[in-house]
C-alpha cells in the first residue's frame, strides 16, 4: 500500500515500485505477475500504516481527486490485480479521528464503516454511517469516480490496447527533464512506463508532483515507432468532467522524434495529471 501511494504522491523513489515485480515483466513472464502480486492502495486494515489512514487523508492539495484518481490508475495500469476498495472511488477520507478510533473501541468503528458491506444484525445497526437510512453515499458525477471509471475503460478494451495493458511487458522509461540527460523514473517528477504486446506500445505517465505541472521527453521503443509516427491520446487526468464521462476528449496526438539516438514523445502534465498514450 504504502508503496503505491508513495509513488503517487512523489513521496518515494518509483523505482522501488517497478523493483517489486522481480524480473517478472520480462518476455513471457507478464501473466505470472497476476498470480502472486495484488495491488492495495486502501483497505480497512491497512497492515503496514502507522497511524491507519487512507489515502487521501488530511489531503488538501487542489489536485487531491485527481492525485487519488491516478493512484488507483497506476494500479490499473501496471502488472499485477488492482484491488480498489470500497469509498476510494468518491475519495473519502479515513482521517485522523476516524482512524484513530481505537478511543471507543468498536462502537467508534461501527459508526463509520458502512453497514451493507460488514452486516452484523446483532448490533442493530442501520443502513451505514452514523445511523443512517434509506440513502447512500455515492456520487457517480465525483470528480475521482469519474476518472477511475475512464481509465479502466481504457484498460478494458477488448483491442490490441486493451491486451498490452493487461498482458503486455512492462517498461519503466527513462526520461530527461531539462538540459541533463536521460534518467531512470524520479522521485517527484513525471514517472513514464509502456505496456507492449507484440508491435502495441501503450505509453502511460503520471505526474508525481502534486502542487504544479512536470514535463519531460519520455523514452518509446523505437523499433516500434519511427521518427514523425504519433501517439493518440486515449485518457488525460485533465479532461472536463463531461469528457471524462464519455470517456473521450478532444482528438490529440503526439509526435515521436529522435533525441540523443532515441525515439521520444515530449509530455507535459499538470498537478497530479496522468495521460495513456496509445
Amino acid at each position: 500500500m504504502d508503496i503505491v501511494s508513495g509513488f503517487a504522491k512523489g513521496q518515494s523513489d518509483p523505482r522501488e515500485f517497478f523493483r517489486q515485480f522481480g524480473g517478472h515483466d520480462a518476455i513471457w513472464q507478464p501473466s505470472r505477475a497476476g498470480r502472486y502480486h495484488v495491488s492495495v492502495l486502501d483497505d480497512h486494515d491497512m497492515i503496514d500504516r502507522n497511524p491507519k489512514r487512507r489515502f487521501s487523508a488530511e489531503n488538501v492539495i487542489a489536485a487531491r481527486y485527481q492525485q487519488l484518481a491516478h493512484a488507483v490508475g497506476i494500479q490499473l495500469a501496471t502488472l499485477g490485480i488492482p484491488c480498489i476498495y470500497y469509498g476510494t472511488e468518491q475519495a473519502f477520507d479515513g482521517g485522523r479521528d476516524i482512524t484513530t478510533w481505537r478511543w471507543r473501541g468498536w462502537e467508534a468503528m461501527a459508526r463509520f464503516l458502512p453497514r451493507p458491506l460488514r452486516a452484523r444484525v446483532d448490533v442493530g445497526a442501520k443502513f451505514g454511517a452514523f445511523g443512517t437510512e434509506g440513502c447512500h453515499f455515492f456520487d457517480p458525477q465525483h470528480p475521482t469516480y469519474l476518472r477511475i471509471a475512464a481509465i479502466a475503460r481504457v484498460v478494458a478494451r477488448t483491442d490490441k490496447i486493451g491486451l498490452a495493458l493487461r498482458r503486455g511487458r512492462q517498461y519503466a522509461r527513462d526520461a530527461k527533464f531539462g538540459a541533463g540527460g536521460y534518467l531512470p523514473p524520479q522521485q517527484g517528477e513525471l514517472v513514464a512506463w509502456s505496456r507492449i504486446m507484440f508491435d502495441q506500445e501503450v505509453l502511460v505517465a503520471v505526474n508525481t508532483y502534486g502542487l504544479g505541472g512536470r514535463g519531460a521527453d519520455v523514452t518509446v521503443d523505437s523499433r516500434l515507432h519511427a521518427q514523425g509516427s504519433k501517439f493518440n491520446v486515449l485518457y488525460r487526468g485533465d479532461w472536463t468532467d463531461a469528457e471524462l464521462a464519455a470517456g473521450a476528449g478532444p482528438a490529440q496526438t503526439l509526435a515521436v522524434r529522435q533525441d540523443e539516438g532515441r525515439s521520444v514523445v515530449r509530455i507535459d502534465l499538470p498537478a497530479a495529471g496522468m495521460i495513456i498514450l496509445g
